[in-house]
C-alpha cells in the first residue's frame, strides 16, 4: 500500500477551524471522512495540523477532548505567525520540513473551507494514489455567483459525465460571473505526488505570488495562491495535472461564511430526515434553470441544463435551491454582468492576440470547394460552392491549447451514444464509481 499523508492547513486568523457548524465543530466533519481511509490510518504518523498563534490553543484543547476521536496533540503543528496575510507556500514548506512530509505522497487540505457533511474523501484519494496522477478538486459555482475571489480551471475536456478530466491552464484573476454549468472553481483540496513535492513547494519562493496574496477572504487567497503555484511549477512545464468534481465547496473563512454554512447543514439535516419522497429533480433545479434564462446564460430547454439535472446529486441541488433563495434576489437587482465559463476565463488571462485575418475579414478567406463526382452529385454540395460571407465568420478563436492557433478546440471526443474509442476496464469503471 503506497504510503500517504494528511497536511490539513488551520491558518485562518478570524475564523477558529474548531467553531460549530450544525452543533459539531466544523474540523470533526473532515475526521468522520478520515475514518474509511485505511492509509491515513494510524493518525500519529500520517496525519497533521498546521495552525497559528490564534488557534493553536483552540486545537489543542479540541484534540484533548472526546470530538477528536483520538487525534494526537502532538501532530497540530504551530507557524508561529499572528497577524499578516495568508503564505501558503511558506507554510506548506514550514511543515514539510517540520514534520518530514516529502518521504511521502501529500494531501493538502484547507479547514476554511466545508463540502457537504458526507463527502466521499476515500475517493479522491484512491483516484490520486491508485493511478498515480497529481489530482486538484474543482466544483461549479451556482449561476450568478461572482466569480473574482474564485480561481477558474480550464479542463480537456466538459463533458459533464467526465470524472477525470486533465488541468489545461488555471486563471487566478477571473472575473464576471459563473453560468453554473461549465465554469471550474479549485478547491484548496489537493493530492501532489512524492514526485512533485520539491518542484511545488520545496524550491525558491515564487515571484508571481505576490498577487496572489490578496484576497478578499482567507480561502480565496488560499486558492489563488494555489493556483499561480500549479500553473507556474506543473502545469507550464507540461507535468500532468488532473481534477476532480466535488459536489459543492463552502467558505467558512469569514463569519458571515460560516453563518451560511451552519444555515445549510442545519437545513440539508432536516431535508434527509424527512420520510417519503422530496420531489422530482427537475423541481429541485427549477431555480437554477431560472437564474440562467434571466441571466441571458441559456434558453429554456437548453440540454446543458437537462444533462446538469440528470448528473446532480442530491446534496447538490439542496445546495442550488439554498444558494438561489438566499443570494438570487440580489443578483437579480444588479445590472447583469459579464457571464464567464472556464474557456472564456482562461483566454481572456493568456496570451494577448486577435482573430486570424481570413476570421476577421471574409473577403481574403481562400475558398476550397470540393469537386464532386461526376456521377454521384448531391444537392448540399450547393452550400460548398457558395463563398462565405462576414456573417457566417467566428467572432472568437481559440485553440485546444489556449493559444491562438490554426485548429478549433472540437469538444470531447467521447459521446454518449456509440463507442469511438476501447472501453474502459474494469478496474476504472470500479475506480470511477467508487
Amino acid at each position: 500500500m503506497s504510503q500517504v499523508k494528511l497536511l490539513l492547513l488551520a491558518t485562518n486568523e478570524e475564523v477558529s477551524p474548531v467553531s460549530a457548524v450544525a452543533g459539531m465543530p466544523a474540523l470533526s466533519y473532515y475526521m468522520l471522512a478520515l475514518r474509511s481511509i485505511l492509509r491515513l490510518q494510524p493518525y500519529h504518523d500520517r496525519v497533521f495540523i498546521l495552525s497559528n498563534e490564534r488557534n493553536h490553543h483552540d486545537l489543542l484543547s479540541w484534540a484533548n477532548s472526546k470530538l477528536s476521536d483520538g487525534f494526537p496533540a502532538a501532530n497540530i503543528l504551530n507557524n508561529g505567525k499572528r497577524g499578516g496575510t495568508c503564505d501558503l507556500f511558506s507554510d506548506v514548506g514550514y511543515a514539510i520540513q517540520t514534520a518530514k512530509l516529502d518521504d511521502s505522497h501529500l494531501i493538502i487540505a484547507s479547514l476554511d473551507v466545508l463540502y457537504h457533511p458526507y463527502f466521499n474523501f476515500q475517493r479522491i484519494v484512491e483516484h490520486s494514489i491508485i493511478r498515480a496522477k497529481d489530482t486538484v478538486v474543482f466544483h461549479r459555482p451556482p449561476p450568478g455567483a461572482d466569480v473574482s475571489s474564485l480561481a477558474l480551471l480550464d479542463l480537456d475536456d466538459f463533458s459533464l459525465t467526465a470524472s477525470n478530466p486533465r488541468v489545461l491552464a488555471t486563471a487566478s484573476s477571473p472575473s464576471g460571473i459563473a453560468d453554473g454549468i461549465t465554469a471550474a472553481a479549485l478547491a484548496p483540496l489537493m493530492v501532489i505526488r512524492k514526485s512533485s513535492l520539491p518542484d511545488l513547494f520545496l524550491s525558491g519562493p515564487s515571484t508571481s505570488l505576490s498577487s496572489a496574496h490578496q484576497g478578499s477572504t482567507h480561502a480565496s487567497s488560499q486558492v489563488k495562491q494555489l493556483a499561480t503555484l500549479l500553473q507556474d511549477r506543473l502545469i507550464a512545464v507540461g507535468k500532468p495535472v488532473y481534477a476532480l468534481e466535488l459536489d459543492f465547496c463552502m467558505d467558512t473563512s469569514t463569519s458571515s461564511g460560516l453563518e451560511a454554512a451552519e444555515t445549510f447543514y442545519i437545513a440539508l439535516e432536516k431535508k434527509t430526515d424527512v420520510d417519503g419522497p422530496v420531489g422530482p429533480a427537475a423541481q429541485a433545479l427549477q431555480e437554477v434553470s431560472e437564474a440562467a434564462v434571466s441571466l441571458g446564460v441559456v434558453s429554456r430547454g437548453d440540454e446543458r441544463i437537462e444533462g446538469l439535472l440528470a448528473s446532480c446529486s442530491a446534496p447538490k441541488k439542496a445546495f442550488l435551491n439554498f444558494y438561489a433563495s438566499n443570494w438570487r434576489p440580489a443578483v437579480k437587482e444588479a445590472p447583469p454582468p459579464v457571464t464567464v465559463s472556464a474557456m472564456q476565463a482562461v483566454v481572456s488571462h493568456s496570451l494577448a492576440g486577435t482573430l486570424p485575418d481570413r476570421f476577421a475579414d471574409a473577403t481574403i478567406r481562400r475558398h476550397n470547394p470540393r469537386v464532386q463526382h461526376p456521377v454521384y452529385q448531391t444537392t448540399s454540395n450547393d452550400y460548398g460552392l457558395k463563398k462565405p460571407t462576414q456573417v457566417e465568420m467566428p467572432d472568437t478563436y481559440a485553440g485546444a491549447s489556449q493559444h491562438f492557433s490554426n485548429t478549433f478546440y472540437g469538444g470531447p471526443s467521447k459521446v454518449s451514444c456509440m463507442v469511438t474509442a476501447v472501453t474502459t476496464s474494469k478496474v476504472h469503471k470500479a475506480l470511477n464509481e467508487f
